[in-house]
């Protein structure tokens, strides 16, 4: 695996816009690229209406990706552009099926509860399917949606990551991603159980250090330095008070992928992760339970951005 080939893609707001800005680092690495998806919501019948793609409304968005790429070309980076119709969700997993990427790097917008039932997700409905790991960043948001001054203007480091694992194969599937970006970023992995209190506590922590100990053996061999760390308590709040206690720069984890009844009874780790992370999440959803996005996918109309 290899983080060569990414996608980012916009929506022309400063949120979006951001997210560039927080992955150049990997931009920057010999041999990559990126190609920068704008998708203009649309239905069926608009995806391939050329009247529908001219129309001047869309102009902004079209403008913000020929200066991106002419930005990006500027400073020698192999940049693609381009600009589709119809629902960006699925026109996101069509790219990422198709496109041979091996990364998406997106800003998730940090809406939740009432706001996330009444306006969706992007981010969250491309999770459900996507086949490739995804790089998310959550930046505290102003009353008007832009980036708050506090949040950092920089490509993200990625020097300290959290990588939390339960003993499962599917925690374990975000491994070879989280390899990928130590050896691209040279990171330091910090290898994290959360097991349950009680009176058998004892019992699991000896269980989890014994299975961490595995995983550190094995990035040794790799050349990655490690650190290994079991606590007890709620998963996701672990997860997030590790992060602040150490300084962290980053989270990686899989998504179980529950839904339904399911989520509504067990809730997901991973999602109250991404939904309260201060720092950039890399997250893989399970293979076990991934549809292949081709699935999900219908008629769609294409512009290259000059």
């Amino acid at each position: 695996m290899s983080f060569r080939k990414i996608l980012i893609p916009i929506d022309g707001t400063p949120v979006s816009r951001w997210a560039l800005t927080r992955t150049e680092g990997l931009l920057q690495r010999p041999g990559s690229s990126v190609k920068i998806l704008g998708v203009v919501p649309a239905t069926r019948e608009q995806a391939v209406d050329p009247l529908y793609a001219a129309d001047p409304r869309h102009k902004p968005l079209h403008d913000t990706l020929g200066a991106i790429k002419a930005a990006y070309e500027k400073r020698r980076l192999d940049v693609d552009a381009e600009i589709r119709f119809g629902a960006p969700a699925i026109e996101i997993l069509r790219e990422a099926a198709t496109g041979g990427h091996d990364l998406i790097a997106m800003a998730t917008h940090g809406r939740s509860g009432i706001d996330r039932i009444l306006f969706g997700s992007v981010t969250l409905k491309v999770l459900q399917s996507c086949p490739i790991p995804m790089l998310l960043f959550r930046p505290l948001l102003r009353l008007d949606e832009t980036v708050s001054p506090a949040e950092p203007d920089t490509p993200a480091a990625f020097s300290d990551v959290l990588v939390p694992l339960d003993g499962s194969h599917v925690a374990e599937e975000i491994v070879p991603a989280v390899e990928t970006l130590a050896r691209t970023c040279g990171s330091r992995l910090h290898l994290l159980t959360v097991v349950p209190g009680g009176p058998d506590e004892a019992r699991h922590r000896q269980t989890a250090l014994h299975d961490l100990e595995r995983w550190r053996r094995i990035f040794a061999t790799l050349k990655i330095e490690t650190a290994i760390d079991v606590r007890a308590g709620e998963p996701a709040t672990e997860v997030l008070d590790c992060v602040r206690e150490r300084g962290l720069d980053a989270v990686a984890l899989t998504t179980h992928g529950r839904s339904g009844i399911a989520r509504a009874i067990y809730g997901s780790v991973a999602e109250k992760v991404l939904t309260r992370a201060t720092v950039p999440v890399l997250v893989l959803k399970s293979r076990i339970t991934c549809p292949h996005p081709l699935e999900l996918m219908g008629t769609t109309l294409r512009l290259e951005v000059p």
